[in-house]
């Protein structure tokens, strides 16, 4: 989206025909001796009207958008172009204890995070497994009986990170999480 003067002006004032700035905003401003400004006629000094504009427009947080089941294949958007991106997996929830009970699990990947690579867009897409992202997990000792991913019913999420500075845990801007249940 480019944002020009024009077209705050012409939304603020919801201006739909031809005009001229110059004429029918700059010629409308009024000095404010008391302030050594100029201000449009609700008050906003023209100064701070284009400085404004001329700060750049707050870029969205990156975003996982969506993780295919049956490919493994997780998609996101809004990363820096061209970029390393860390993915990161987290599986959490109940699941049989060997014994009749329950437990609680909570497992990630995250001192192994999977890498992929984002496109000229900022776009990601890549394979992120569960079974050999997350650690196996025991259900019952004795029989031996492992667990490889997220057990049914846990809740997976999916976020990730290209590096860019954010106030997380661990000072990066991750991106929106995307979540299912197994």
């Amino acid at each position: 989206m480019t944002l020009s003067l024009r077209g705050v002006v012409r939304k603020r004032y919801g201006i739909t025909g031809q005009f001229s700035f110059i004429n029918d905003v700059l010629s409308r401003a009024k000095h404010d001796v008391s302030e050594s400004v100029y201000r449009t006629a609700n008050g906003v000094s023209l100064l701070h009207l284009v400085s404004a504009l001329d700060q750049p427009l707050p870029t969205p947080p990156p975003q996982i958008t969506g993780y295919d089941r049956n490919t493994l294949v997780v998609t996101g958007k809004n990363f820096l172009p061209n970029q390393t991106v860390y993915v990161r997996i987290t599986a959490s929830g109940s699941v049989p204890d060997g014994q009749g009970g329950i437990r609680s699990d909570l497992r990630d990947n995250y001192g192994h995070m999977v890498q992929l690579s984002s496109d000229g867009t900022g776009h990601i897409s890549g394979v992120v497994d569960p079974k050999t992202q997350l650690q196996p997990i025991v259900i019952d000792a004795l029989s031996g009986e492992t667990w490889y991913g997220a057990y049914p019913g846990e809740t997976v999420s999916i976020t990730a990170h290209d590096g860019r500075p954010g106030s997380s845990f661990d000072g990066h801007l991750w991106s929106i999480v995307y979540s299912f249940t197994a």
